[in-house]
């Protein structure tokens, strides 16, 4: 399985600075691809198969939606749009930063398929620069199949991103504070 947020420029991430120390929500938008490595089915139940979203430290899902169909970064090339139910979500509450999407009964997503997901999250309060060993996003999957009595999942993996339309991660912005311009 792979996840990457995508990094063209108007394509989310609008608002890539810190949260105030007093906790404001800042909301940011980010579109998410996954492509998955393995077949995904519920078979008897609801939550017979689950994907999970991990964000880095400090960030919180707030919500998730359908990618727009607008992208730039769809704009030139096929792509894989596919989009779960909306509904399925569940958001942990603060310290834990994942949101969880529970299939419903005799939902599947086929090895191979790809969908793209609008991710509203709260940005952490403190500056976050892409290099931090701690900005990393994960995804982990996992599936009872047809047959399995209980959930097998897989380990999790970290985004990851060869084409540069895509980032393993984003920068969170801080303020500056005693700024001197010099020509």
């Amino acid at each position: 399985t792979v996840g990457k947020l995508v990094a063209v420029t108007g394509d989310g991430n609008q608002n890539p600075y810190r949260r105030s120390a007093g906790g404001d929500v800042v909301e940011n938008v980010l579109d998410v691809t996954l492509i998955f490595g393995a077949t995904l089915f519920s078979s008897t139940n609801n939550d017979d198969a689950v994907i999970t979203l991990t964000l880095p430290p400090d960030y919180r899902c707030l919500s998730i939606a359908e990618a727009p169909q607008d992208l730039i970064i769809n704009s030139d090339i096929p792509h894989g749009r596919g989009t779960p139910e909306t509904t399925n979500w569940a958001f942990a509450t603060p310290p834990n930063n994942n949101c969880t999407y529970s299939f419903s009964v005799f939902q599947v997503i086929f090895a191979g398929s790809s969908i793209m997901l609008e991710l509203h999250v709260q940005n952490p309060a403190a500056a976050l620069q892409r290099d931090d060993a701690t900005n990393v996003w994960s995804v982990e999957i996992g599936s009872k199949g047809a047959n399995y009595p209980i959930i097998k999942y897989f380990p999790a993996v970290s985004f990851k991103a060869i084409d540069p339309r895509y980032s393993e991660n984003v920068a969170v912005l801080g303020v500056l504070s005693d700024v001197l311009v010099q020509p």
